[in-house]
Order: structure tokens, then sequence, then C-alpha cells
């Protein structure tokens, strides 16, 4: 796989993703940016203002999902003052698709 760009003027390039043959209308995608477990207790006891850490290292890849499958990759960036995602990865064969906890 090419390395991501360094500088915005660069360009890569990123096989296609080839979706699964039937894509319901109702399915969203979503960039999952990390995990963590908490006890009952620490879940119940969170308010406004905590700081709940993720098991996965700021500079990690996360997971971009189809429905319940991870499909892509990617880093988060800002663009234009808003949060948004470079994609690094393509998941292409999509019976190998990683699911994920909806």
């Amino acid at each position: 796989m090419d390395a991501a760009p360094t500088t915005a003027t660069e360009q890569y390039t990123l096989p296609h993703l080839t979706p699964p043959k039937v894509v319901p209308a109702d399915q969203s995608l979503r960039v999952v940016l990390g995990r963590t477990r908490l006890s009952a207790e620490e879940l119940s006891s969170l308010h406004a203002g905590q700081v709940v850490t993720l098991q996965d290292a700021v500079e990690s890849p996360v997971d971009v999902v189809l429905g319940n499958r991870v499909v892509a990759r990617a880093v988060p960036i800002q663009r234009d003052g808003e949060l948004a995602w470079r994609v690094t990865e393509i998941v292409d064969d999509i019976d190998s698709h990683q699911e994920v906890i909806s």
C-alpha cells in the first residue's frame, strides 16, 4: 500500500472498496474512535467533564464501519476546522470483514 501523503498537495491511491452485493438503504457509515471497558459502578458514576481513557493510542487508526462490518481504517485529522478522517486501509475482501458490536 502507498504511504500516506506528507503534504496537502501529495496524493496516493487506495484500492476501491468492493461493496456487498446488496446494501440496505438504512445502513449507516460510522467511524469508531475507540473502545473501553467500564464496570457498572464506573458507568453509573460518570459525570459531565469526566475524561474516559480509551484502549487505543491517539495515533492508532480508527475503524470505519458499514452496518456492523469494518470496511476500512482511517486516521482522524482536522480539515477546515472540522473533525475528519483520512482512509489508510480498505478491507477489500467482503467475506473477511471484521464484525463489530453495534
